[in-house]
């Protein structure tokens, strides 16, 4: 049912498609994955990856993210990222933003974009964006820019923000890995504020 939801949004006829990672999660995940993003080939794109896209799942217990953001502590098993990635890029059309930068045109507006690889385990490369974004050349006027993570942690939106993000899309924080009804996140699983956890909100 996900999958013929994601489907059916391409009758919205975007214009961007920005995909905050963890697509993958099983080692049969791709013929998923081709079934719900098929309909957006052709439509510009920009991705990172999330720690599912790398390591298939493990049993996890959401309370126990009240102890603190999750860790790795049995070896998980490896997935074919290579080929996820070579679906997006070759097949979709769209920019892997991992640790890079970009500029793309878009229904014609120029777009600045950079992203990081997942800061939950630690594979965001913050010190390499600012010479990335330099090597785009020089950012014309009313160009948007956009930064891009899987884990909203704070050193991730502080320094997207340092280097001129008007949008910041993330993922993660699944609207609060544990909810109450009427009251909002409980736990985030990571270091973002929980009012925060879901939805639009600003980052200053």
């Amino acid at each position: 049912r996900k999958q013929d939801w994601l489907a059916s949004l391409a009758a919205l006829e975007p214009d961007l498609i920005v995909n905050t990672g963890d697509n993958l999660g099983h080692r049969d995940g791709l013929e998923g994955i081709r079934r719900a993003f098929a309909p957006f080939e052709g439509v510009p794109g920009v991705f990172v990856h999330g720690s599912n896209d790398v390591h298939g799942p493990s049993p996890r217990n959401p309370l126990r993210y009240f102890r603190g953001p999750s860790a790795n502590p049995r070896p998980p098993a490896k997935l074919d990222t290579a080929a996820m990635d070579r679906y997006f890029t070759e097949e979709l059309g769209w920019t892997d933003l991992d640790n890079r930068a970009a500029r793309l045109t878009v229904a014609g507006n120029t777009l600045d974009l950079f992203g990081v690889d997942d800061a939950h385990r630690d594979w965001d490369r913050l010190d390499v964006l600012p010479a990335a974004i330099k090597a785009l050349g020089r950012r014309r006027a009313k160009t948007s820019v956009i930064g891009v993570t899987h884990a909203p942690y704070q050193r991730v939106l502080n320094t997207f923000t340092s280097l001129g993000a008007d949008a910041i899309f993330g993922g993660h924080t699944h609207g609060g890995q544990v909810r109450l009804p009427g009251y909002g996140a409980l736990v985030a699983n990571c270091d973002i504020p929980l009012d925060q956890a879901r939805g639009l909100s600003e980052w200053t």
